[in-house]
């Protein structure tokens, strides 16, 4: 199940949801310190982390699944953001270089089928990072965030997924080891939270985030599919509903 996207943009705009995009934000351009000339694939709600990734991308697009919803990005420019089913993009095979999942993989109701499309639209020498809650962490257990909602994921799990599925896991990375809670002792202190908890609770951290590499010489499932266009691009304003009227090229 997703979260609503007026949740998830009531979350970000809230003191505790930035305090998330910052720690996010940072472990995504440790990763990632270099996008230029890339082609850039965002799945989920990933508004919050694309303003630095876009100025490097060679091209980015947000694609947010139909059950969430759609919010328009950027605001105050030509709309890069769409409405689709996550388990048949509207993106030509070996499309994208790089691929961000957040608030992705914990809401969808079929994760090997989102992954397998990921894998089918993403270039040869293609990178995915992928965001989701921990199974040992706080947030997962604490519904006033998004991340408390949807499946969480032990790093066993997320590995054997990858695997399943034709990528080879790289690194996987622990952050958000502050808790969420909504007072300001909680955030004045984030900084020390993430700076030592990983040396004393490493395995707590809130968030996983795993790099991987597509597998290009193994057999993938064939998937008898027909490539769509996406469900339906937002209304002008600040957010849109659900829509299935077809977009023209």
């Amino acid at each position: 199940m997703y979260n609503d996207i007026l949740q998830l943009m009531h979350f970000y705009g809230s003191p505790l949801g930035q305090l998330a995009r910052r720690v996010i934000d940072r472990q995504i351009a440790r990763i990632w310190p270099n996008l230029y000339g890339q082609r850039l694939l965002a799945l989920g709600y990933a508004p919050p982390f694309m303003p630095a990734l876009a100025k490097m991308a060679e091209r980015s697009i947000i694609a947010m699944p139909a059950t969430q919803g759609v919010a328009a990005w950027p605001e105050a420019e030509r709309n890069l953001a769409t409405l689709v089913d996550e388990t048949n993009l509207p993106f030509e095979d070996f499309s994208m270089d790089r691929v961000l999942a957040i608030h992705a993989l914990e809401g969808a109701g079929d994760p090997a089928a989102m992954l397998q499309e990921i894998w089918r639209v993403m270039a040869g020498n293609g990178q995915l990072l992928l965001i989701v809650p921990n199974r040992m962490g706080l947030w997962a257990r604490f519904e006033h965030t998004p991340f408390g909602t949807g499946q969480p994921f032990s790093a066993g799990q997320l590995h054997w997924l990858l695997q399943q599925n034709l990528f080879t896991p790289l690194r996987l990375h622990r952050l958000l080891y502050t808790p969420p809670g909504r007072g300001k002792f909680w955030q004045a202190g984030s900084e020390s939270f993430e700076k030592f908890a990983p040396y004393v609770c490493r395995q707590f951290g809130g968030l996983l985030a795993i790099e991987a590499r597509k597998e290009m010489y193994s057999a993938h499932p064939q998937r008898y599919r027909r490539i769509q266009p996406a469900l339906g691009l937002p209304v002008p304003g600040k957010y849109a509903g659900l829509s299935r009227e077809k977009q023209n090229p």
